[in-house]
């Protein structure tokens, strides 16, 4: 994984790991170092000793973990969540909506000449049509927004 030989130097161990303010009792677990071929490598090192006490060799266990923080990057950004206020939005659409049932109520009067009090039952029966056709009381309330909108 590291590509390192028994034998070799462990100059990296020395600036990475014994001058480590968390190096305790001859030991450091859980540090990352990244390998000159550039794996990312989560480690833990603990040093052998000899009967005098001097340093003769490190046991380190090592555990690529680039494929896993590739993953999860992958799942913070999958589980990334806008935090928007969704009420807020709702609130938008909704006004969109009415400014939508206004104008169309706006549209088939305006077709007229005359105003709503001087229409005949047949030009308001025209007027309901057309709003049938074009799916405005599938919209819940909008029969009241209609009646509202008559009396302007």
């Amino acid at each position: 994984m590291t590509d390192r030989k028994v034998g070799e130097s462990f100059r990296h161990l020395f600036y990475q790991v014994l001058r480590s303010g968390k190096f305790r009792n001859d030991y450091l677990s859980n540090y990352k170092i990244t390998t000159p071929n550039g794996k990312i490598i989560k480690s833990t090192t603990a040093l052998i000793r000899d009967d005098d006490g001097v340093t003769v060799g490190a046991f380190c266990i090592n555990f690529d973990i680039g494929d896993l923080l590739k993953s999860n990057s992958f799942l913070d950004e999958f589980l990334r969540i806008d935090e928007e206020d969704p009420s807020q939005e709702e609130s938008e659409i909704v006004d969109n909506v009415w400014n939508v049932v206004t104008d169309m109520i706006r549209h088939a009067v305006n077709e007229y000449p005359v105003s709503i009090e001087e229409m005949t039952k047949a030009d308001k029966i025209k007027i309901v049509s057309f709003l049938n056709e074009k799916g405005l009381f599938l919209i819940k309330g909008a029969i009241d927004h209609i009646r509202v909108s008559g009396r302007s």
